[in-house]
């Protein structure tokens, strides 16, 4: 992933380039797909009953597809982008989604499981930054062990009476934004479920450190807001990602959360699909 690279070698210029082309990837890919079609293919005008059909063969090709959302929001863009209409029905686009991601979860679940109870803070903490895939050895880890244990003491949010099967859930892919990666995951204690965000920077010497420990909700609701840069995430299931920051934010939205991690097609999607509607009948969105 180049953002991990980027975060290696401290290339924060790539880097913003790198956002940059993200944005527009999706775009250039919709267009190269129109032009392939439009090459080989009569699309001047729609026939409504070849386009149902190939909609429905589509539709099987998503079985099985680890990111079926985003291909059915591609699908889309591309049928809006063949045909001008001011409005289209679910008979040739995706208006409401034909596989539920409801449970859908890459070989390996994105996240691992920690529990303080068990193996002891120090451990736990140490265990959850050896694992941590940032690229860069840590400079310091008892410094960095400090560091955690300080913050941990001083947030008010975080609880003080432990539930028996307390633990603490990381994602197993790091964030990126601008010069920091992001170890992202939520304390799990009996019913409350509360953001637990390490903020991992690099020195000047190849390694990393931790800057600080972030679990107060309104920080961590700030990080994920539209007003900041969006986050790079190596993810082959984002559905999975976006369930899990829903965990702990849950004033976010599916919308606001696709776009913060990169995908800014599908938040708009999930944007116009939370709107009640004639399910005949959907507003032209591309």
């Amino acid at each position: 992933m180049k953002a991990r690279d980027n975060f290696i070698h401290g290339d924060w210029m790539a880097s913003r380039h790198a956002a940059i082309r993200r944005i527009n990837l999706y775009d250039s890919r919709v267009r190269e797909a129109i032009r392939a079609l439009r090459q080989r293919f009569d699309v001047d005008v729609l026939n409504a009953g070849l386009w149902q059909e190939i909609k429905f063969h589509y539709m099987g090709l998503l079985y099985g597809h680890r990111q079926p959302e985003l291909a059915e929001t591609f699908y889309n863009s591309v049928f809006v982008g063949l045909f001008e209409r001011n409005y289209y029905n679910n008979d040739f686009i995706f208006v409401r989604p034909s596989v539920s991601t409801e449970r859908l979860d890459s070989d390996d679940p994105v996240y691992h499981s920690f529990y303080p109870l068990r193996e002891g803070w120090r451990a736990t903490l140490l265990k959850i930054l050896r694992e941590a895939d940032v690229g860069l050895p840590f400079s310091d880890l008892r410094a960095d062990l400090r560091r955690i244990t300080t913050d941990i003491r001083k947030h008010t949010s975080l609880p003080r009476k432990l539930a028996r099967h307390f633990q603490i859930q990381m994602l197993r892919q790091p964030f990126y934004r601008n010069r920091t990666a992001y170890l992202v995951g939520q304390i799990i204690n009996g019913p409350d479920r509360l953001p637990f965000i390490l903020r991992i920077r690099r020195n000047t010497n190849a390694t990393a450190y931790v800057e600080r420990l972030v679990c107060e909700r309104d920080e961590v609701a700030s990080m994920f807001t539209s007003a900041r840069a969006y986050f790079l995430v190596d993810t082959e299931v984002p559905s999975a990602h976006i369930r899990f920051l829903l965990g702990f934010l849950p004033e976010k939205t599916a919308a606001d959360l696709y776009t913060q991690i990169g995908f800014h097609k599908q938040g708009k999607a999930e944007f116009y699909r939370r709107f009640p509607r004639s399910p005949a009948t959907l507003i032209r969105s591309d």
